[in-house]
């Protein structure tokens, strides 16, 4: 059976017993920014002999067999972006929800998403959030864009509206700090995130993004937590995420478990439109 070798760089602090020990050659020494590393660059000659682990004093080698562990789940791409595709997103959330997921963030203008993915939610044990139209953006549409009737539908079914809340993107910090190395970062524009999130996917990606960063920044969603969010292009969903619960301004910097990750794509279209 093949085998691999992979070195934990957190826990490793480069002592480099490990590459004379190997009498396969596996390891070599590289140098980055004047600091020396140890790699397992010819990890494919391993033949699992464990010398390389029994050396290592910080327990950051790991040899086994070639058999990833995995969970194969499958993604939802739908031909053109829009709201013909909400149920759908709506039935993938669910059944997300019933793997144990706690949150779920929706984006909602009229609040009619939020209506729909609600009736799907009936039941389980998840936390449903609208994202909504914020009273900066009353230029675009009025605020409060949801009518009294279905806020009070929504509300009577425990949904958290964050009517008054400030979307975390596009009214946080102009730029925010972006860990590029080891002991050095940058200062990143809002902009460039938004408009890579475009590219990624369109219109409702950005959207379910910014609406999870918003709840957290609102703390709806703990740090840390696995959450849904959703958003679609125009009105309705076509796009579903899985994302770790990230504060925005530390989304590209600060504790590596805290930071922006897209653990799971549920749903997304693959004809994409942007806002601009």
């Amino acid at each position: 059976m093949d085998k691999f070798v992979d070195i934990d760089e957190e826990r490793c602090d480069f002592c480099d017993k490990c590459v004379p020990i190997c009498s396969q050659n596996v390891f070599d020494r590289y140098t980055l920014k004047a600091r020396t590393y140890v790699r397992a660059s010819r990890w494919f000659l391993c033949n699992g002999c464990g010398a390389c682990v029994e050396v290592c004093d910080k327990k950051a080698i790991q040899v086994g067999e070639s058999i990833p562990s995995f969970v194969e789940e499958s993604i939802c791409y739908f031909d053109d972006s829009g709201p013909q595709n909400t149920f759908k997103v709506c039935e993938l959330v669910a059944e997300r929800v019933k793997k144990g997921i706690k949150y779920v963030v929706v984006a909602s203008v009229s609040g009619s998403t939020a209506v729909v993915m609600s009736e799907h939610l009936k039941g389980l044990d998840a936390k449903l959030i609208v994202f909504t139209i914020p009273p900066v953006w009353s230029d675009i549409l009025p605020h409060p864009s949801i009518p009294t009737e279905v806020k009070q539908r929504l509300e009577s079914v425990c949904v958290k509206i964050m009517e008054n809340a400030l979307p975390a993107i596009e009214c946080g910090p102009e730029a925010i700090e972006c860990q590029d190395s080891y002991t050095s970062s940058q200062l990143i524009p809002h902009v460039a995130i938004w408009e890579l999130l475009h590219g990624i996917g369109g219109q409702g990606f950005p959207t379910a993004v910014e609406a999870v960063f918003t709840a957290v920044k609102e703390r709806e969603v703990p740090v840390g937590a696995e959450v849904i969010g959703v958003g679609g292009t125009g009105y309705g969903a076509d796009t579903a995420i899985v994302m770790r619960a990230t504060p925005y301004e530390h989304m590209l910097s600060g504790p590596k478990e805290n930071r922006f990750d897209v653990l799971e794509i549920i749903a997304v279209p693959k004809r994409k439109r942007r806002y601009w």
